[in-house]
């Protein structure tokens, strides 16, 4: 499925409209945001769905494998050493659909998760962070000899 920016614009504008109203509760408003990020089919339009593109964090720990001999279980952890760490986003560039998962941060606990993904092919790994309403991203390339996406 593709997003053109106009699409993505008038999605926001029709949730804002209804979260104004009160017809639509925050959480509503969340799941809305996500479900654009997770269908998007390529980076840019899962950046797009987030709202910007991250700068360079260097406060953020991501660590993958250099070398992942199965896709389906290739494990990844990010530390966050942002003060005000909102989310974390794991996205994997050369994925079908990049957004891999989405971890919220509860207000006064450590910015540390640790999970396994799958990934498709070789592909750089971003860590995104949101901390204090703006985005951070750090990143590395990992390489699958056995494909885990299919």
């Amino acid at each position: 499925m593709q997003y053109r920016r106009r699409d993505l614009l008038q999605q926001g504008c029709v949730v804002a409209a209804l979260a104004a109203c009160g017809l639509l509760s925050a959480r509503d408003a969340h799941a809305a945001e996500d479900e654009l990020a997770f269908g998007a089919s390529s980076m840019h339009e899962a950046l797009e769905a987030l709202g910007s593109v991250p700068s360079a964090g260097a406060k953020i720990v991501l660590s993958t494998p250099d070398l992942a001999e199965n896709g389906a279980v290739v494990p990844v952890t990010v530390e966050s050493l942002l003060p005000g760490t909102q989310d974390i986003f794991i996205v994997v560039e050369a994925n079908p659909n990049p957004m891999v998962v989405r971890f919220t941060i509860p207000p006064g606990t450590d910015a540390w998760v640790a999970i396994r993904i799958k990934m498709a092919e070789t592909s750089t790994v971003y860590a995104i962070v949101r901390a204090e309403g703006r985005l951070y991203s750090a990143c590395r390339d990992t390489r699958v000899t056995v494909g885990g996406c299919g």
